[in-house]
């Protein structure tokens, strides 16, 4: 697994028992795994509602409790043999591995008795193993005792503890679920059968038939005590619990069984709270509850009703958890049926020794807040890893009280934690007839009459300051470059970034960011405040100088077009006494109330409650106007700004103003013909437009225009780009298809990212552009699948020659395939760029090609966004963005001038080539296209200088350094003419059949 932030409990003792020479028994599984869905990532829980008798760091593991499952799918082998607990071993009798394969405690385990049975020695912690069909058998003694070479497709599912309830909720059922959303996606595999262990209880059986349908006659009994079977085809779903996380998909699970399952519950007397009763199942050799009729009673005092699982159907306990609001009992697997609650409901934990992180990734999935109570008394039993533990009567009794009175509250106290409930601050009532500030007066502390000697400063913060940001919904998508320089800016500085991505209910974003920051606050903390759309530079200081100069203000601000406070971006000072932390919990609290005409700035926001609020003198003299750099909107501003906040005249700036060029990066020319031809076609877009205005009201232009254009192709022996139009803006069109000129900056970026032997899909291959120009860089060895209508797939063929594999494929309407559809039905497991163009439905053909983007982990895609197209199917077009970033891909404009935009901007206007790829693959991509390459010349400023002057007219650039082939004349109108020198005319013919035309794809 990658990416926790709680390393697994397991691995030190896993690494000390590869130490003692285990490694030559294990190998690596990643070979045999087919990937079906991406990898996820799993959010933080929510905080712990309370702890009982536990150190405060137990709370904060449990509260970063956060990573990435890898990707999941299955493990194929062939051939292959099966011993205990399911464990797969090779032809060379090595145990293949793989985090979500096999459970790291299970490795662990058998790493103990390769250390006992194989080596003949003790393990490290002195534990004593009855001898084992698996060591006999990684030994050579033990022989296969059976076969399997029925032609159905065995699906492995005997794992460790199939005899308990948990791991058949967490692991065995989440497994054979997964398996058939696998089976969903790829067509073909046939009959399959089912291994379970052969001491199944009777229970989990029936449970099999009834959530999956699957009978008896659809299982494989494996005998864990002595088989070792060789099978010949076999499937070992992924796990979707990677200890110490819970992958998200695991929800889905939980739909199907309450969508199949529960509603074969007729019962309507459920109790809301429950106490499980484990009793049944208490022994010293496992785990013992120590007067546990005491501990049933007092829950039953606390109103909770005490149940046993094992009594009930499987319908009707789900129809009990799912609709509980407590669920209580002993740590372990009857807790863990929380697993079907929702996020209103608590579980509470009674904790022992043996406890796992199990229960807080059951939350995290669920959305749940729970409550841990540690035992006032412990011991090991002696025999085996038996544990015996109680609570005290009164103890237990006082901590139920307190945890329904949290329960019953609308904001619980606060834990301490960044992710705490609201800190409590009064509440106004509407009955209050004093002002605001005069009833928080009334209510707290005199609020805003402290010193300056109890307000800290930076230096002496014993918590980092935070950098806030709340980027919900396409945020987070379409502002990449902004949230980059946020990050880039608390590293700078030792500053914690701190990004909310999800809405905090009831509140929107804008509130949520409030909310956030009171937490921040409440603990002591200094804060930046700033809004997704805000750009840090590299000039910005740290934010904790303007607070050390003015130790006597709370509240630092900078002031918007309209000349008021603007909330993007706020310096606030944290404590308990600060008047930062009571402006923003009385905006919250008042955020239902309307504000003055005066102060209003949007509906739905905070900026006018915190307009309204800091004109009254309480914190007003508690604020501080700082210099507009820190919060720059206006476009004039732009290079002092500390901070740019792309709203108002920036944002209109941005793609239509100098903005846009000075925030992107240009591509690096490797010799002075790629920089004369990409200054031709620079020049070419500067008067395209009044170009085509000339041909549209001159007729005769026009005309003399279309010969000249016919003339190229002949020379060129080219048929002509669709669509096939008459009007002037298709003519212009095949014109710069013929000339090198069209999409000029996206053939420069397939020429630099294509090498030998990539395999590029291409959905709108026509005119064939694009593929002449991946043909040129990936050579003979590539491999090319052209996917187009089928008089474009004729044109494609007329114009770029034989490519190995053209298409006839609609990727939109009634009868159309999916890139995942073509690629596996063309036996294609890996694509190295994708380039989509479909007419406003890129985010269709990016969903359908989620597998194939998924098993690639450099794949470049290449998306044509047209927001007029897009608009007229009803959508937007940053939803093609936020699509691709739900693939984990970051998309950059590619713009006309040979220069990357910064990440995750979307332009809305103007249809545009976007160059999209995860994240860690961007830095090698921009050193592809931002930097010279290694042995190329450089360009001196002379040289640039003297290939970089502007045209004199529209027609001479293109003509004189990217074509070479005609004579331009001096009427702009007439973009091409034919030269009447017969040499002129010759040279041209030779020229056109031996100049690759600077290697961009032009036929």
């Amino acid at each position: 697994m990658a990416g926790s932030t709680i390393p697994d409990p397991l691995i030190p003792r896993l690494e000390q028992l590869r130490a003692d020479g285990v490694d030559q028994f294990y190998a690596d599984a990643a070979p045999h795994k087919v990937i079906v869905f991406p990898e996820v990532e799993v959010p933080r829980p929510k905080p712990i509602l309370a702890t009982y008798g536990l150190k405060k760091g137990f709370a904060h593991k449990h509260n970063r409790l956060e990573g990435t499952i890898p990707a999941s799918g299955y493990y194929y082998f062939k051939s292959h043999y099966v011993s205990r607990s399911g464990t797969v071993l090779d032809e060379k009798r090595r145990i293949q591995y793989a985090p979500d394969m096999i459970s790291s405690y299970w490795m662990w385990y058998l790493s103990k008795i390769i250390v006992s049975d194989v080596f003949g020695r003790v393990p490290s912690d002195n534990i004593q193993l009855e001898p084992s069909s698996i060591g006999s058998f990684l030994k050579g003694e033990a022989a296969v005792n059976r076969k399997i070479d029925d032609s159905a497709l065995i699906v492995n599912l005997v794992k460790p503890g199939t005899v308990v309830y948990g791991h058949w909720l967490l692991d065995v059922f989440p497994c054979i679920w997964h398996f058939m959303r696998c089976r969903e996606a790829r067509e073909g595999m046939g009959p399959v059968k089912y291994m379970i262990t052969a001491n199944a209880p009777p229970w989990a059986i029936a449970y099999l038939e009834m959530a999956f349908g699957i009978t008896r006659d659809d299982l494989i009994l494996f005998d864990d005590a002595v088989d070792i079977i060789k099978i010949k085809r076999m499937v070992v779903p992924s796990l979707l619990r990677v200890s110490p996380l819970i992958s998200p998909r695991m929800n889905g699970f939980v739909d199907h069984l309450l969508a199949t399952v529960r509603p074969l519950s007729k019962r309507d007397d459920l109790p809301r709270r429950v106490f499980i009763s484990r009793e049944r199942y208490a022994t010293e050799a496992n785990k013992l509850l120590v007067d546990s009729e005491q501990t049933q009673a007092v829950f039953e005092e606390m109103g909770c009703t005490t149940i046993r699982p094992e009594e009930m159907s499987w319908p009707d306990q789900l129809a009990l958890f799912s609709n509980a609001e407590l669920v209580a009992g002993e740590f372990g697997s009857g807790v863990h049926n929380a697993l079907f609650g929702g996020p209103e409901q608590v579980p509470v934990a009674l904790l022992h020794m043996k406890h796992n992180w199990n229960q807080s990734a059951i939350a995290a999935l669920r959305g749940q807040r729970l409550a841990y109570i540690a035992p006032t008394s412990q011991r090991w039993t002696g025999l085996g890893k038996g544990v015996a533990y109680g609570f005290d009567a009164d103890m237990l009794r006082d901590a139920l009280s307190d945890l329904l009175a949290r329960m019953g509250q609308s904001q619980p106290e606060e834990t301490a934690e960044d992710e705490a409930p609201i800190p409590d601050g009064p509440v106004l009532n509407d009955e209050d007839e004093a002002t605001p500030i005069e009833a928080w007066n009334g209510k707290q502390r005199p609020l805003l009459a402290a010193t300056a000697e109890h307000r800290p400063v930076i230096a002496s913060d014993k918590r980092r300051p935070a950098l806030l940001v709340v980027a919900t919904g396409s945020y987070q998508a379409l502002w990449q470059f902004c949230l980059e320089s946020q990050r880039a800016y608390a590293l700078r500085f030792g500053i914690e970034y701190v990004i909310r991505t999800q809405e905090r209910p009831p509140y929107n974003g804008k509130w949520t960011k409030i909310v956030h920051a009171i937490f921040l606050l409440a603990a002591g903390r200094n804060v930046m405040m700033v809004d997704a759309d805000a750009e840090i530079t590299r000039r910005a200081p740290h934010f904790g100088t303007l607070l050390n100069a003015h130790p006597d203000r709370d509240i630092f601000y900078a002031t918007g077009i309209s000349g008021r406070p603007n909330s993007g971006v706020m310096l606030l000072r944290g404590g308990k006494d600060s008047a930062a932390l009571a402006l923003l919990r009385l905006c919250l609290d008042r955020r239902a109330t309307s504000v003055p005409l005066e102060d209003f700035v949007t509906e739905d926001g905070e900026n006018g409650h915190i307009i309204h609020f800091l004109k009254h003198e309480q914190f007003r003299e508690r604020a501080q106007e700082i210099d507009p750099a820190w919060n720059s909107t206006l476009p004039q501003d732009f290079a002092r700004a500390y901070v740019r906040h792309y709203t108002n005249r920036l944002r209109s700036s941005l793609w239509r103003g100098d903005t846009m060029r000075q925030l992107s990066r240009r591509f690096a020319p490797r010799s002075e013909d790629e920089f004369r031809s990409r200054s031709a076609a620079i020049g070419h877009q500067a008067g395209r437009a009044a170009f085509l205005a000339d041909i549209n009201t001159d007729p005769e232009r026009f005309s003399r225009f279309t010969q000249t254009v016919r003339m190229l192709y002949r020379l060129r022996r080219l048929s002509p780009p669709l669509p096939a139009r008459d009007d002037p803006e298709a003519w212009l069109l095949r014109y710069e298809f013929a000339a090198g000129l069209l999409d000029a900056a996206t053939c420069e970026v397939v020429t630099r990212i294509m090498r030998p032997g990539m395999t590029i899909v291409d959905t709108s291959a026509a005119p064939g552009h694009i593929m002449r120009t991946a043909l040129n860089a990936a050579g003979l060895a590539g491999r090319f699948i052209a996917l187009d209508s089928p008089a474009a797939v004729v044109t494609l063929r007329a114009n770029v020659g034989r490519v190995p594999r053209t298409l006839v494929a609609q990727l939109t309407g009634p009868d159309a395939r999916t890139i995942d559809g073509i690629c596996k039905a063309s036996r294609i497991k890996t694509v190295d760029l994708i380039r989509i163009q479909a007419e406003g439905h890129e985010a269709k053909v990016l969903q359908g090609a989620s597998d194939v983007i998924a098993a690639a982990s450099g794949i470049v895609v290449i998306a044509k966004i047209d927001p007029a197209k897009t608009r007229a199917l009803g959508l937007q077009p940053e939803q093609i963005i936020e699509a691709a970033f739900d693939l984990g891909l970051i998309a950059r404009r590619i713009n006309p001038d040979f220069s990357l935009a910064p990440a995750g901007l979307c332009d809305p206007e103007l249809a545009s080539d976007y160059l999209v790829t995860r994240a860690t693959c961007w830095p090698n991509l921009e050193r592809a296209l931002l930097f010279r390459r290694t042995g190329s010349p450089t360009l001196g400023r002379e040289t640039r200088s003297r290939l970089q002057r502007s045209p004199a007219s529209f027609t001479e650039a293109p003509l004189a350094t990217a074509t070479s082939r005609f004579t331009p004349t001096a009427d702009r109108g007439a973009l091409i003419e034919h030269s009447t020198s017969a040499n002129a005319t010759e040279n041209s013919k030779n020229k056109a059949m031996n100049t690759s035309s600077s290697s961009r794809g032009v036929c």
